[in-house]
């Protein structure tokens, strides 16, 4: 079944003059639960059907139901940049299943020999998927999937692990258990056959969410204070991404260009948190990026794809919530001055900069947004991103 949609885009206005990049907010039917973005513009996710919920391929305003198998339930959780889409399915009342849909057909992923459940969260242009499934011995193992049937990955020496990003070489980042310890968890990057501890990055517990095509990885690392924090691994090196000031910030997603965003928040309550932007060395408030006339508060990225497109989740008041995607604005191309242009300019720049001089208030620089404590900004639950912010009012939309 297609669906065809009107986009409510409001206008904006111009902000203040400044380096980091502006964006226009689209705000998205609120009965599309969206949780990934692709470098065509495509989502995916959860939309609401008569007697259950399906997954859905969202593609310049048509949503197409991917069905479910015959049952009542599928999620969408993953999409590659050619449109294939991953996530669980409960076919005939089952345990959930992984599925990779491609070329119009959901098909099932079945389960590792003796298990019982699987569920797909990572999905790359030639159709591997990673996620976790469960072993005959009732263990969560991380997963590789596609036409080729299911291999388990493996542990770095506990009971449980999990594949959460993909990217086009194949190569699977995630968390897995080690030694005895079944409560602390480390990144893991798998490439050619091998699952390479990355540590624990200084704190107590560590968890890889994504993986580009050139091989960063971004993630979260839990201190013994239970403080999360965000990392960037780059060719062994990695690097804090900062905060805003409170308890919780956490990665979603990663594009090719290694901007990365998530959210975090101004102090210890989950609610407080902001949307954000880091790229070339800087955490950028997405409220800082957006018209704050427009009145919606991004309270998280979840995706963000190689032109610049994020999607998150925004909220008008604490109980008017709406996926968005934000797109970034281009400014024109300014022509080339001729001579005498040039020199008028230096004039004025110079008029203009005494004057800046002489009145200086700050006004140069961009203002801090208003915090908003966001009790129903909560995107669709993902059952293996850790750490995930606390429940309560998971799913509760406007």
């Amino acid at each position: 079944m297609r669906i065809r949609i009107c986009l409510v885009v409001p206008c904006f206005a111009a902000l203040t003059a400044g380096a980091e990049p502006l964006y226009t907010l689209t705000i998205l039917p609120e009965w599309l639960q969206a949780s990934a973005i692709n470098n065509a513009g495509q989502m995916t996710g959860v939309m609401p059907v008569p007697g259950g919920s399906h997954a859905f391929l969202f593609t310049n305003g048509d949503v197409r139901d991917l069905g479910a198998l015959g049952g009542t339930r599928s999620f969408g959780y993953a999409l590659s940049d050619n449109g294939m889409v991953t996530g669980d399915v409960a076919p005939a009342n089952r345990p959930g299943h992984a599925f990779l849909y491609a070329g119009g057909t959901m098909r099932d992923l079945g389960t590792l020999p003796g298990g019982s459940s699987s569920i797909g969260l990572g999905v790359n242009d030639t159709g591997q998927v990673t996620g976790s499934a469960t072993t005959a011995a009732d263990r969560t193992h991380a997963i590789l999937a596609g036409y080729g049937g299911m291999r388990d990955l493996g542990t770095l020496g506990g009971d449980v692990s999990y594949g959460i990003g993909i990217n086009d070489a194949g190569h699977v980042v995630g968390a897995s258990t080690f030694g005895g310890d079944a409560s602390r968890y480390h990144a893991f990057v798998y490439r050619d056959g091998v699952m390479t501890d990355l540590g624990d990055f200084g704190g107590a517990a560590s968890f890889a969410q994504g993986i580009n095509d050139r091989g960063q990885v971004i993630g979260a690392v839990v201190d013994t204070a239970q403080v999360a924090h965000s990392f960037l691994y780059t060719d062994g090196t990695v690097t804090m991404l900062g905060d805003f000031g409170g308890r919780y910030t956490g990665t979603w997603d990663i594009n090719n260009l290694g901007q990365v965003v998530g959210y975090s928040t101004f102090d210890d309550d989950i609610d407080s948190r902001h949307g954000f932007l880091y790229t070339d060395g800087r955490l950028l408030d997405l409220n800082a990026l957006v018209d704050p006339a427009l009145g919606w508060t991004v309270a998280t990225a979840l995706g963000i794809n190689d032109s610049r497109q994020i999607l998150g989740y925004a909220c008008r008041t604490s109980d008017v919530c709406r996926p968005v995607r934000l797109d970034p604005i281009t400014p024109p191309p300014v022509p080339e001055p001729g001579a005498p242009t040039m020199l008028l300019t230096g004039v004025i720049l110079g008029l203009g900069a005494m004057t800046a001089k002489k009145n200086r208030t700050g006004s140069d620089k961009r203002p801090v947004p208003k915090r908003r404590y966001l009790k129903s900004a909560q995107p669709p639950a993902h059952p293996h991103r850790l750490p995930a912010p606390p429940s309560g009012s998971a799913n509760k939309q406007c």
